[in-house]
């Protein structure tokens, strides 16, 4: 167990991106997979059920449309093309919003007064990667299908009852060290679960699940047959 460690603000920013990347995948993508195995599908039409890439294009378009930090740049810009916070008006902390070093051609990850070196992943900066794509992706945020499902099956049990709340509450009730485990299998890395206490990571989690929206489980009333 880690105890008495305490983030800096931009380390728990960071932690929480890849926190609500991981459990959206993951909430999503749980209730998707349920209605296309479990809702009827008795005809075409009856039932407006949205595909996977419709998904996509919807969260993307969302992000394109949302500055969160009010920093002049717009989130997905943020998470995937300059690898900046879209919480933080000022990445780096060095006094300049992101979208005027941006605008200034400069680094919005490094302070203006100390000299950064670039680090290799799997997309280079200023690259957008494609989305939906999990190899574009760095590998410790997107962990394979197989490895999530599992994970939440051990620590939820049967999916087909799985609502928000149900998860919400099973989270409440894990062990510090089920807790930490839990959250390797989603993607965040072990680096940063060794830099955060027990508590800060319960609490955030707790927040991303609150913050959540349900996902739309509407349907469409079928049409009368004769």
């Amino acid at each position: 167990m880690i105890e008495n460690k305490t983030l800096t603000p931009h380390q728990k920013l960071g932690l929480g991106v890849i926190v609500v990347i991981g459990l959206t995948t993951l909430v999503f993508g749980v209730f998707q997979m349920r209605k296309s195995i479990f809702d009827p599908l008795a005809r075409n039409g009856d039932l407006n059920l949205k595909t996977p890439e419709q998904i996509e294009e919807e969260r993307v378009t969302a992000l394109k449309a949302a500055d969160t930090d009010q920093d002049g740049l717009n989130d997905y810009d943020e998470l995937y093309l300059f690898r900046t916070s879209p919480f933080l008006t000022d990445s780096d902390s060095d006094g300049l919003s992101d979208g005027v070093e941006v605008a200034q051609s400069s680094d919005p990850n490094c302070p203006l007064d100390k000299n950064c070196r670039q680090v290799s992943s799997a997309v280079p900066v200023g690259e957008v990667p494609q989305t939906g794509d999990v190899n574009s992706l760095p590998p410790e945020v997107s962990p394979d299908e197989a490895t999530i499902l599992q994970a939440m099956e051990r620590v939820f049990g049967d999916l087909n009852s799985l609502t928000p709340e149900k998860m919400n509450e099973r989270l409440q009730l894990l062990t510090p060290e089920e807790l930490r485990t839990f959250m390797l299998e989603i993607g965040v890395p072990q680096t940063m679960l060794d830099q955060a206490d027990d508590a800060t990571l319960r609490q955030l989690l707790a927040d991303t699940m609150g913050e959540m929206p349900a996902p739309d489980t509407t349907e469409v009333d079928a049409e009368p047959t004769e």
